[in-house]
């Protein structure tokens, strides 16, 4: 339910520190499309589990070029849903892989998967809930 005290659009942040994501704002990079929205939160949703598998992969098995590629794609996918906290993680990891400083990976991987793990099941939520399949404009962010 939206929070009254927010203005519409304006992203609901749950707890302190945590990156929301506001699907107005996506929306608006769209051009307003809501099917394209709906269109890119599908292949997010289809797409990120993947990407995740393989970058904690990569990083176990010592894997630099994956890791990094890996890392990379997130970054990305992130980055185009203005989600800039997560993006900026999914930048460190790549550096991690870059470097092939594997302790470090393993470090910052497990509050990331978490983090994507809360996103990727409020979009899903989002998803679900919304009338034919699109999100609501004017909904509260999603918090990681």
């Amino acid at each position: 339910m939206p929070n009254p005290a927010l203005e519409p659009g304006e992203p609901e942040i749950l707890s302190a520190g945590v990156a929301p994501w506001n699907p107005d704002q996506t929306l608006e990079r769209l051009g307003g499309d809501e099917n394209l929205l709906h269109e890119v939160m599908e292949i997010f949703l289809e797409e990120v589990p993947k990407h995740l598998v393989g970058l904690r992969e990569a990083i176990t098995q010592h894997d630099a070029e994956t890791a990094e590629r890996m890392a990379h794609s997130l970054q990305g996918e992130l980055g185009y849903l203005s989600i800039a906290e997560l993006s900026h993680e999914a930048r460190e990891l790549e550096e991690k892989g870059r470097t092939s400083d594997f302790q470090g990976a393993l470090t910052l991987l497990p509050p990331f998967e978490a983090s994507m793990a809360r996103l990727l099941s409020s979009i899903g939520a989002s998803q679900r809930n919304s009338s034919e399949g699109r999100l609501n404009p004017g909904s509260p962010g999603v918090s990681p």
